[in-house]
Formats: C-alpha cells, sequence, structure tokens
C-alpha cells in the first residue's frame, strides 16, 4: 500500500487506512480464544487469578509497541519521498492497528495461566514419555541424547532456544521495515494462529516435560561454559505457567519463520541467504528443546505440525477476507 492509499478520499486525511478500521481475522481469532478461555472459567469454575507480574509484561510490550512506532513515523516522515508529519502519523497509526494482535499474544499468555494450573490436577507427561519410547523402540530418547551432552554443545543450544523470542521479531520488523505489508500480514496471521492454537494445547493437554517428570533418570545435571546458567536462570524467571510444553511453541515459532524466509526472497540480500543462515539455527533449536530437557519429543513433532497448520490457516484467512492490499511494486516469492 502506497502512501497516497493511506489517506481517504481526494487525499483527506484518514490516520489508519479504511480497510483496517474494522475487524481484522487477528481479531476474530483473538476474540475466539477468549471465548474458549471463558468458557472453561464458566463451565469448570476455574477461579481467574493472573500472574501479577502480567501488567509488567504488558507495559514491556507497550513499550516495544511505542518504539516500533517512533521508528515508523521518524521513517515516514524523513525517508519517504512526499513524507512530512502526515505521513509520520499515518504510519505510526498504522503500526499500532498491524502490530497490536501480536501484542494481544504475550498478554493472553498471562491471562492463561489460571486455567493452565486450575482445569487439571495432573499433566499427561507419562502418556508423552509412552509415546516417546515407541517411537525409539523402547528407548527414551531424553536419556540417549544425554550421552552427546557437552558444555560447548550446552552453551550453543542454549544459545539458540533463547532466539526463539529473535527470530519471529526480527523477520516481522525486517517484513514491516522493508514496507512488504501483504508478506508482513501473511506472516503475522500464521504466527498468531500458532500461538492461539498452542495456547489451548497448553490448557486442555498440561505438560511439564523431561526435566521434572524423571529429574532421577539422568546421569548429571546439563553444564556450560558461560551462557546455559544465564539462559536456564532466564527462562525460570519468565516461565509463569509450567505446563507449557505440548505442543512445542518453540518449535513451531522457528519452523514459521524459516518457512518465510524461504519463500519470500531477498529478504536479506539476494535469494534466499536469510534462510540458509537459519537453516541450522532452526535445526538446532528443534533439537535443543529435548537436549536442555525442556520436552519431548512428541512435543517437537506436533509443533512442526502446528506449524504446517497455522501457515496453511493463516493463508486461507489471507485469501478469504479482504486485506488492504499492498499497490506497491509486488516481490518475488519464488
Amino acid at each position: 500500500m502506497t502512501e497516497r492509499a493511506m489517506a481517504g478520499p481526494r487525499g483527506t486525511f484518514r490516520l489508519v487506512p479504511r480497510d483496517l478500521t474494522g475487524p481484522l481475522p487477528e481479531d476474530l481469532i483473538l476474540f475466539g480464544f477468549l471465548m474458549v478461555l471463558a468458557a472453561v472459567h464458566l463451565i469448570w469454575k476455574v477461579p481467574f487469578d493472573p500472574d501479577p507480574l502480567t501488567l509488567n509484561r504488558l507495559l514491556l510490550g507497550l513499550i516495544i509497541m511505542l518504539s516500533i512506532m517512533a521508528m515508523t513515523a521518524l521513517r515516514q516522515s524523513l525517508f519517504v519521498k512526499g513524507g512530512g508529519s502526515q505521513a509520520g502519523l499515518e504510519g505510526a497509526a498504522y503500526t499500532v492497528r498491524v502490530w497490536f494482535p501480536y501484542l494481544m499474544v504475550g498478554i493472553s499468555y498471562q491471562l492463561i495461566q489460571p486455567a493452565v494450573m486450575g482445569l487439571h490436577d495432573g499433566t499427561i507427561d507419562m502418556t508423552l514419555m509412552d509415546m516417546d519410547r515407541f517411537l525409539f523402540l523402547g528407548n527414551d530418547p531424553v536419556l540417549l541424547i544425554e550421552g552427546l551432552s557437552s558444555p560447548l554443545l550446552t552453551d550453543w543450544f542454549a544459545f539458540c532456544y533463547s532466539l526463539y523470542f529473535v527470530l519471529p521479531g526480527g523477520i516481522a520488523l525486517l517484513l514491516h521495515f522493508t514496507d512488504r505489508r501483504d508478506d508482513f500480514r501473511l506472516f503475522m496471521l500464521a504466527m498468531v494462529v500458532s500461538f492461539y492454537l498452542g495456547y489451548i494445547g497448553y490448557i486442555f493437554l498440561p505438560a511439564v516435560g523431561p526435566r521434572y517428570t524423571i529429574p532421577d533418570r539422568f546421569q548429571s545435571d546439563l553444564r556450560g561454559i558461560f551462557l546455559w546458567d544465564h539462559v536456564r536462570a532466564m527462562f525460570m524467571d519468565m516461565e509463569s505457567i509450567n505446563r507449557d510444553c505440548f505442543p512445542s511453541l518453540h518449535t513451531a515459532q522457528a519452523l514459521i519463520p524459516l518457512f518465510f524466509a524461504y519463500r519470500y526472497k531477498g529478504l536479506l540480500g539476494k535469494k534466499r541467504l536469510l534462510f540458509w543462515i537459519l537453516l541450522p539455527i532452526v535445526i538446532s533449536i528443534c533439537i535443543s528443546t529435548v537436549y536442555l530437557r525442556y520436552h519431548w519429543v512428541v512435543d517437537v513433532i506436533a509443533g512442526a505440525v502446528l506449524a504446517a497448520v497455522s501457515i496453511s490457516l493463516g493463508t486461507f484467512f489471507f485469501n478469504r477476507f479482504p486485506w488492504p492490499r499492498d499497490r506497491s511494486k509486488p516481490q518475488d516469492r519464488t
């Protein structure tokens, strides 16, 4: 969409394009998820008592959004032909509208804590472990991989595991600031779908992973050189829900950016350079979920299936519902 399209008829001022003032598919997906969450609390009488850290994380999300708004406004005002204060304001408003569903993903994660913790007394970890054993002919893959552990490898996998926060946001920012608006919306839609489907899995299929289920089965604690202890402490501090293993959102949120890095050529340099850079990292993320004892192998498989389903559903919603189509030069996607 060009800057001219951001205005109304005959150039009249509109903060947000007309097509974006109504509900978007992301909004409807959020509404459906909140209805599921409300049903859990009403039908099963689960008390609603969210994590006290929710407000702090909401404020962090708002700060991030405000930063993106400011950078977009500055770019529209100073570096876009025909820009100015009006173009900067329009760009900031557009940013709020299309990034808001992604901000709500983080808030929703905090809201599901009472349902995840209060709906079930136990977890499905023993079932997941049995499924792992079935796939590996009676062996426990989380114990088999322990034989390959080393401090250097542990630090590498800890580094890759922490990129869970960087990969999706990095791809989204890259698409946002290169004005690939259709590509940005499709990518974000697939991400939003994967988050909410994953959250529903957390609510109805709670699991804590091998680190809590079979801690006495491991020969020793994992040891790194300098990074592992910091990454472990970071995730323990951020983890308000300790039954969020099935499906593995780490896997889904790594595979979706990898898919779009392959689909959208020219995101970084020529052709699919970004895809080839991300490929070994994404493979390492998937392995790290088991190596670091956070997930069962079937969690990872479920995460891969979730990624495929989310991309398919995101593409369906993108093509099925009207969108403010990008009328700028189309990008090469093949």
